[in-house]
C-alpha cells in the first residue's frame, strides 16, 4: 500500500492512485504502524490526485533509476517518460500459476498519457509459451534479460523393449501424459535460448530492444499493447483478430493528445510467423489464456539472428 501511494502522488499515475483509493476501503491490519509511517513520510500523508488529473503525468520528472534487484525490476524516468522492466518471473515449468512474478510482460512505457502496457514476446516453441526472463543483468546502461527452453522429440521404442500387447504405463513427461514409455523412448532434444537486451535511455525518452535467438528456428511475434484511447498510425490490420495490427515496415506510432510513443522498425508479413500472442499449451488446452488487453500491435520474424526494435516517446504540439 505504501508503494501505491507514493508512486501516485510523486508521478500522479492513474493506475496506483486508483489501486490506493480501491485500497483504502478496506480496515488497516496494523493502524498503529500506518500511523507512523505516514508522520514520517510526506507522500503517505499527501492527498491523492483528483479523478480528473489521474491521467496525466506531470510535465517534467526528475530523472533516476531505481531497481528492486531480488525480483528484478527496474525502473527509469525522465521528462514525460517512464520505463519499467521486468526480468525476474518466477518458475512456471508446472503449468499455470497465478500472481504478476509469472507475468510475461517484460516491458511497460509511458510518453504523458501514451502508455505502452505491455511489451510480451510469443515464440512458437512446442507451444510452451511466450518469453519469461528468469534474469535481469545489468551491464553498463543497459538491463539483459533471458530464457531457454528445452523439449523432446521422441523416437520409436528399440525392439528388446517393445511389449506384444502395446499397453505401457500412463505417464507424465513434464508437457504431456502418454503410454509412451518414456524411460526407455530415445530422444532429440530440441532448445531455444531467448535474449533482451533492453537498453532504456529516459533523458531522451527512448528504448532499445535487441531480440537475439540460440537454437531451433521458429516464428516469434513481439507484442505491443497499447492502453485504448489513442490513434494509430503506419500500421495495418493484422486480420487475425478483430483490432489488432501489424507493423510490416518502417516505423508506426502511437498518439494520445500531444503525447506519442513511436516503434519500429517493422519486418514484412510471413504466413510462417503469424501475428498472434500464444499464452502456450498450459493456458490454451483447459480453454484460458493470460493475454493482455488493450490496442495490440505486432511485429513477427524468425528466431535467426538478431533483431532489434526501438521505442521512441515525444511531446508534440
Amino acid at each position: 500500500m505504501e508503494g501505491l501511494l507514493v508512486t501516485a502522488n510523486q508521478d500522479r499515475n492513474g493506475d496506483f492512485a486508483a489501486a490506493a483509493a480501491w485500497l483504502g476501503q478496506f480496515p488497516l491490519l496494523e493502524p498503529a504502524k500506518a500511523l507512523a509511517k505516514v508522520r514520517l513520510d510526506a507522500w503517505l500523508a499527501a492527498e491523492l490526485p483528483p479523478v480528473e488529473a489521474w491521467e496525466s503525468l506531470p510535465a517534467a520528472m526528475a530523472p533516476g533509476h531505481a531497481c528492486l534487484a531480488s525480483s528484478g525490476i527496474h525502473r527509469f524516468r525522465g521528462g514525460r517518460s517512464v520505463m519499467s522492466v521486468f526480468g525476474g518471473c518466477d518458475d512456471v515449468s508446472s503449468g499455470i500459476s497465478s500472481g504478476l512474478a509469472t507475468n510475461p510482460t517484460f516491458l511497460r512505457f509511458g510518453q504523458g498519457e501514451a502508455v505502452l502496457t505491455d511489451v510480451r514476446l510469443s515464440r512458437s516453441f512446442f507451444d510452451l509459451g511466450p518469453f519469461r526472463s528468469q534474469r535481469a543483468v545489468v551491464d553498463g546502461p543497459a538491463i539483459r534479460l533471458g530464457d531457454e527452453l528445452s523439449a523432446n522429440f521422441y523416437l520409436p521404442l528399440p525392439v528388446d523393449v517393445q511389449r506384444s500387447d502395446g499397453i505401457y504405463p500412463l505417464v507424465h513427461e513434464g508437457r504431456f501424459s502418454a503410454s509412451m514409455d518414456f524411460d526407455n523412448r530415445p530422444t532429440v532434444e530440441h532448445r531455444l535460448a531467448t535474449s533482451i537486451t533492453v537498453t532504456p535511455n529516459a533523458a531522451d525518452g527512448t528504448v532499445e530492444l535487441e531480440l537475439d535467438f540460440d537454437g531451433a528456428e521458429t516464428s516469434y511475434a513481439l507484442e505491443l499493447t497499447f492502453r485504448a484511447g489513442g490513434q494509430l498510425s503506419g500500421v495495418e490490420e493484422a486480420g487475425t483478430v478483430s483490432g489488432t495490427f501489424q507493423l510490416t515496415s518502417g516505423m508506426g506510432a502511437y498518439r494520445v493528445g500531444n503525447d506519442v510513443i513511436e516503434f519500429g522498425p517493422g519486418n514484412a508479413a510471413d504466413p510462417d510467423s503469424p501475428p498472434v500472442y500464444n499464452p502456450g499449451e498450459a493456458y490454451r488446452y483447459p480453454g484460458g489464456s493470460n493475454a493482455s488487453y488493450g490496442v495490440k500491435v505486432y511485429i513477427t520474424g524468425r528466431t535467426s539472428g538478431s533483431h532489434r526494435v526501438v521505442l521512441t516517446g515525444k511531446s508534440v504540439s
